[in-house]
């Protein structure tokens, strides 16, 4: 079975592709986050999820209808 480990993590040069510039991989940081199913905590790999999702904002094609009486 395969060891599961993080997408961005390249583990043949030691590399974090999740980061703006690309870092060398201490084996603390391979321990707890790069090398296991808890990539998902890395500091890194989060920075990268936000910066590639999208903003989440509803495009308002008509204004808001407004509730109550005036």
């Amino acid at each position: 079975m395969e060891k599961i480990s993080c997408p961005y993590y390249s583990k043949k040069i030691d590399l974090c592709m999740a980061s703006l510039f690309y870092f060398a991989i201490d084996k603390l940081r391979e321990e707890y986050y790069c090398g296991n199913e808890d990539y998902d905590q890395c500091p890194m790999f989060l920075s990268k999820l936000l910066r590639t999702s999208s903003t989440g904002r509803l495009e308002k094609k008509a204004p808001l209808a407004r509730t109550g009486n005036k």
